[in-house]
């Protein structure tokens, strides 16, 4: 019988996780992606940043849109929008997602969809209470739907917490934005990608300016030609 909790304690909190990220194949390929993810934006502060502008991004074209299937997946060398976002859409919405984290906006950086944290978070807590009921010696379904209540309370207030202080970085830095184009698909992730439009690939460089960029001043955005698209 506790076996059988425990597993049904995992399976339902990773049920809430593909449900809090969404069920389309954007979604699918970013929750397949989260555990390399996470390992990426631990090690790799380029990653971590180009995160926090890729969140930023998505964030600002979901208020535009309303389209809520979007992610966004960072790379050392920048970031890629998944989920049916135009390239034009998605460069003039970096601009001003780099604008804003600049001028000191830094809730921007934070996506409640985030797969890699709240993966991280839920697993992690799941897990968490796994542990417990085994030290404990306890067992049953209440012991297990108690714990399943506390993954669902806790889990998506400390996948912002996560975000914040572990998976991104809002301060920027001397990031600018380099180029836009759209990413060939590749390898099995890639193939669920092909039924929708292609992904945006944002590609990110660090350039050292005189003065400081994170200090907090009126957004200027800037204009990123994205007339003459190339395949990856």
């Amino acid at each position: 019988m506790l076996l059988l909790s425990l597993f049904f304690l995992l399976g339902v909190a990773a049920l809430r996780v593909t449900a809090a990220v969404g069920t389309n194949l954007a979604a699918l390929s970013a929750l397949l992606a989260a555990p390399g993810q996470f390992g990426l934006l631990l090690r790799d502060r380029h990653a971590r940043r180009n995160l926090a502008l890729g969140h930023a991004t998505v964030n600002i074209l979901r208020q535009r849109s309303g389209h809520s299937g979007l992610v966004a997946l960072a790379s050392p060398a920048g970031f890629v929008v998944r989920g049916g976002a135009s390239p034009a859409m998605v460069a003039d919405a970096a601009s001003e997602a780099l604008a804003r984290l600049r001028a000191g906006e830094r809730t921007l950086a934070v996506d409640p969809r985030s797969a890699a944290a709240l993966l991280a978070t839920d697993m992690g807590l799941a897990a968490a209470v796994v542990a417990v009921l085994l030290l404990t010696d306890t067992s049953g379904l209440a012991a297990a739907i108690a714990g399943l209540a506390l993954v669902a309370l806790v889990g998506p207030r400390l996948s912002s917490v996560l975000q914040r202080h572990l998976t991104t970085d809002a301060h920027l830095g001397s990031l600018a934005i380099r180029g836009i184009q759209i990413e060939a698909p590749s390898g099995i992730r890639g193939l669920l990608t092909l039924v929708m439009l292609g992904p945006v690939l944002v590609q990110t460089s660090d350039v050292q300016t005189a003065a400081p960029v994170d200090r907090p001043t009126p957004p200027m955005r800037e204009t990123i030609a994205v007339e003459n698209f190339t395949v990856r």
